[in-house]
């Protein structure tokens, strides 16, 4: 049997397209509570559960390889090296990143941003706001953590500030934490 290269090409665009499918892991956000580990019973099977994107402060929230916990918020006008601008607040956001996956994963301040009320969305700041305990980039092993902070300037007194952490440049999947 003889095949054309059109339909040949097509045929391996098919395969591959299928192959990369399969290949795509299930990167949906989930919170790991230890509720939520006690009740892994027999009520689940056969209900669809439903995914939850918003978590609030000390809840510890898994995306793929990565789980992510945000402990503590600071509200600050800056200290002797930086002063925020007028009208504005540094908010610092402390948290722990713990790699529960077998492969190393990286983690960036980069992957992490603040939206406001407005919903506008603000990257960090390079302000020296915290420097001892500011998130750097690196890596993590399999069952290693590392907890540091990010900050953010943003207008003063904005009571619903949301950070959304999203770990995979390629991926639309997030995490949107609740800070107020």
């Amino acid at each position: 049997m003889k095949f054309n290269k059109p339909s040949l090409l097509f045929a391996s665009l098919l395969f591959s397209g299928a192959m990369l499918a399969a290949c795509v892991a299930d990167d949906t956000p989930k919170s790991v509570s230890k509720d939520d580990e006690a009740q892994e019973t027999g009520e689940k099977q056969g209900q669809q559960e439903e995914t939850k994107t918003n978590f609030k402060v000390g809840e510890k929230v898994q995306i793929g390889e990565a789980a992510l916990t945000v402990t503590k918020v600071d509200k600050t006008s800056g200290n002797a090296a930086d002063q925020s601008a007028s009208g504005k607040e540094y908010i610092i956001v402390h948290v722990e990143i713990e790699n529960v996956g077998s492969e190393k994963i990286s983690y960036n301040p980069s992957d992490f941003s603040i939206q406001d009320s407005q919903g506008q969305e603000i990257e960090t700041t390079s302000a020296s706001i915290d420097p001892d305990t500011a998130l750097e980039s690196g890596e993590l092993g399999p069952g290693e953590k590392r907890a540091g902070t990010v900050a953010f300037e943003q207008p003063a007194g904005d009571g619903e500030l949301t950070l959304i952490y999203n770990p995979e440049f390629w991926s639309e999947d997030e995490v949107k934490i609740h800070l107020e």
